[in-house]
């Protein structure tokens, strides 16, 4: 099984921030998160938010914290890297690209 090298990892560690993200608290496009949350047990509120107060199951308090869902978004992220470190790199590249295009962003306006 290939082990990544600490490039790998960072960008990596990006792509994963970003999907546990998305999975967590971003509406994301046609709201598709929003839906995989409202059927975990999320509710929302009207802009979209879930409302991380009123979590039933425990499948909706794992999506509902990102630093909770990393380590199963991490575990995947490793297992796919040993199939397929290329295709693994490709997709967290693109991942990685956003989330620090987000922190410049958040950076620059809060």
């Amino acid at each position: 099984m290939p082990v990544p090298n600490l490039p790998e990892l960072l960008v990596g560690g990006l792509a994963v921030w970003r999907v546990s993200a998305l999975i967590s608290y971003e509406r994301g496009p046609f709201a598709v998160f929003q839906r995989i949350r409202s059927a975990a047990g999320i509710d929302h509120f009207d802009d979209g938010r879930p409302d991380t107060d009123n979590v039933r199951g425990e499948v909706g308090k794992l999506l509902a914290c990102t630093w909770c869902l990393s380590p199963w978004i991490g575990l995947v992220w490793f297992i796919a890297f040993g199939l397929s470190a290329s295709a693994t790199m490709a997709v967290s590249a693109v991942l990685g690209l956003s989330s620090l295009a987000i922190i410049v962003e958040r950076h620059n306006h809060g």
